[in-house]
């Protein structure tokens, strides 16, 4: 069981995006053909006609989390086990307990590297650094957000090799455009912290 800690006035548009990036990571990690009730993962050639390539993502991530959902054994698909909704609160998601562990590892990065962006921030506000001193600080800081995103992607691929028809390029950026739909609520301190928990 996965339990998000939830903190601070939350919107449905919150709910909404948290929810899809946590469904759509853990698919992408707990989907194989072992688990799946189907023994071939269905080809990725939908002609999209998109206008950007952001719009493409959303729309290649919504149909394989369509088709995750399809394929799932019933003991491996995602499931809200529990929400309690206060100040702070939290959210149990269950799931395939070693996908789980992969989404969990992940979401912690990015959550520790926003409360130590905090505490960066606030030692910035006290020295009053200069502005060039302070670009080059966000800068890095985005750099390493970056790279986190990616390496937390490829971790999650590395839980699922067996997707012949994916290349391995379109699963890292759908993986990290999960990553970004829950940064919003984790810069904001709305999404404080997750855990691995027993079920």
């Amino acid at each position: 069981m996965l339990r998000l800690e939830l903190n601070g006035v939350w919107e449905p548009e919150d709910f909404i995006e948290v929810f899809s990036g946590m469904e759509s990571l853990y698919y992408k990690a707990a989907i194989t053909r072992s688990l799946s009730s189907q023994s071939s993962w269905p080809l990725f050639g939908r002609p999209w006609l998109s206008p950007s390539f952001r719009d493409h993502l959303e729309e290649a991530n919504c149909w394989f989390v369509s088709q995750a959902r399809a394929m799932a054994m019933p003991d491996v698909r995602m499931t809200v086990a529990r929400i309690e909704y206060a100040s702070p609160g939290s959210i149990d998601l269950l799931g395939f307990g070693k996908a789980l562990e992969v989404v969990c590892d992940a979401v912690a990065r990015i959550v520790v590297f926003y409360s130590e962006g905090d505490l960066r921030q606030e030692r910035d506000r006290q020295a009053r650094i200069e502005t060039d001193i302070k670009q080059t600080e966000l800068e890095m800081a985005r750099e390493s957000l970056r790279a986190i995103k990616l390496d937390n992607a490829r971790k999650i691929m590395e839980m699922s090799r067996e997707f012949p028809d994916w290349s391995e390029e379109m699963l890292v950026s759908l993986a990290v455009n999960d990553q970004d739909k829950l940064i919003p609520c984790i810069s904001e301190r709305k999404l404080t912290g997750i855990k691995s928990m027993e079920s």
